[in-house]
């Protein structure tokens, strides 16, 4: 594999930049979508990696997708079809071969058990399990050498709780395995409770789960319970704006602070049109840009919602924090040059944002200033350990960095170019290209990885350096 250069601004940076769909909002929109009372259509969709993942799986379990100009058309599954085999998902080629689990070890031989690939996507390997419980069927699920390292157990215990069965191809508790659906009690309302610490995804998939009971004639109802701590709570709370905009039926804490927390949801998704929102994680590398470069500049990002559940819509408190003059004006955010600042933050809401405001952090670093970015140890179970990634990688570029068990510590440093690892972790991909902006002689061993959300990202963030002002993307 060839190493990527991660280029350095000649002069101030003027772009005006359109992102591709949420990878959030996309993942969820397939799922209703597929669940749904009638056809649906979906503006906007983000096509990477992980949504052709998600499609494949959802085609497996028969619906079926079709794109007519700009929006796709879906056509829901049904309870009583039988399960497919595996779709191929069209950009699968975009992991490196060596990072793929083709067939582990251990999966049914006569190949009667579908098999879905999730292969690093987290919402495939989360949100579609429980819906062999939907449907009452068997399926296998497997991925990348990396997502087999990913936290699952809280998941497949409430699973297991339902009346689910598993074969373990591996390690307990992680991918591969094999869910058997057909044990579930029909009831007319279900409780379970998970244990949301490490990931709020397990919550999450539980509760497309309630969305897909009546699907399958199952159940009327189901209530999630979960204790403190819990993390990542705007993706949840995404989780639940999501079903309520297609229907369903979702009762939610009026105070996530609280101890004990539940939900309750009735009610199966209505067809309909849906738009995706631009991805305003995937907006951070862009409206960090004007601040890391030396030559300085400013980025527009064209139509930055005025409400939405995504946590990129923090990335406006946080730039200011670290030096940056941002507006928002006429849908367009606007991220100029200003002294950037070291910060602390407890970020345990935020853990996609963190690779982008590490790297932040290490240029103020760099300047002169610390920071602190501490509630971030459930990023140990993400696409790589990142809090480990990143330690490692600013120690390459000559960073002095604290790592905690769920903390960052960025003290004042000198740094100079390296050769940096991307761990097939698109965040971490997007880390390299920032510090390249403010450090010459930068390289990243697989700029690919960012496939996984924006695989136009490198034409894109070319684009910006050579733009004088113009829209790209």
């Amino acid at each position: 594999m060839q190493a990527w250069r991660c280029p350095t601004p000649s002069g101030p940076i003027d772009a005006t930049v359109s992102l591709p769909g949420s990878k959030s909002l996309s993942a969820r929109a397939l799922l209703a979508a597929a669940l749904a009372d009638a056809p649906s259509q979906i503006e906007g969709l983000l096509e990477s990696r992980d949504t052709a993942l998600m499609r494949a799986a959802l085609e497996t379990l028969g619906a079926r997708f079709t794109w007519h100009g700009g929006l796709l058309q879906v056509t829901p599954l049904v309870a009583d079809q039988k399960p497919a085999g595996p779709a191929s998902p069209k950009t699968d080629s975009a992991a490196p071969e060596a990072s793929r689990v083709q067939k582990p070890a251990g999966l049914p031989p006569d190949n009667s058990i579908p098999v879905i690939d999730c292969g690093l996507a987290g919402t495939v390997m989360r949100f579609v399990p429980p819906l062999a419980l939907a449907l009452g069927t068997s399926l296998t699920f497997t991925g990348d050498q990396a997502a087999l390292a990913r936290p699952m157990e809280p998941l497949t215990d409430a699973l297991a709780a339902l009346g689910a069965s598993f074969d373990w191809h591996g390690q307990r508790g992680r991918l591969p395995f094999t869910i058997h659906g057909a044990g579930l009690n029909p009831q007319e309302h279900l409780q379970v409770q998970v244990d949301g610490s490490k990931s709020s995804q397990f919550v999450s998939a539980l509760l497309y789960l309630g969305a897909a009971l009546q699907l399958g004639g199952k159940a009327q109802s189901l209530t999630v319970s979960a204790k403190q701590p819990l993390v990542s709570i705007p993706h949840l709370q995404m989780s639940v704006a999501s079903l309520r905009q297609c229907g369903v039926q979702v009762q939610a804490p009026q105070d996530y602070r609280a101890e004990q927390l539940s939900w309750c949801v009735s009610g199966r998704p209505r067809g309909g049109r849906s738009v995706i929102e631009p991805d305003l994680s995937n907006a951070g590398p862009f409206i960090a840009a004007p601040l890391v470069s030396a030559a300085g500049g400013q980025v527009r990002i064209l139509h930055w919602p005025t409400h939405t559940t995504q946590v990129g819509a923090n990335w406006v408190d946080i730039l200011k924090l670290f030096g940056a003059q941002v507006q928002l004006d006429q849908g367009a955010l606007l991220s100029s040059s200003g002294a950037l600042r070291g910060i602390e933050r407890d970020a345990s809401a935020e853990g996609e944002l963190v690779p982008t405001m590490a790297a932040l952090a290490l240029v103020a670093a760099s300047q002169g200033r610390s920071s602190k970015i501490w509630g971030i140890g459930h990023l140990r179970g993400h696409e790589t350990d990142r809090l480990a990634a990143i330690a490692a990688q600013a120690r390459k570029l000559g960073g002095n960095v604290d790592e905690g068990q769920d903390y960052l510590v960025f003290h004042p440093c000198t740094l100079h170019p390296a050769h940096l690892e991307a761990y097939a972790d698109h965040r971490m991909a997007t880390f390299a290209a920032i510090m390249g902006l403010n450090l010459p002689g930068i390289s990243l061993d697989d700029v690919g990885a960012t496939a996984k959300t924006m695989p136009t990202f490198t034409q894109l963030w070319d684009a910006m350096l050579k733009s004088a002002g113009e829209a790209i993307g």
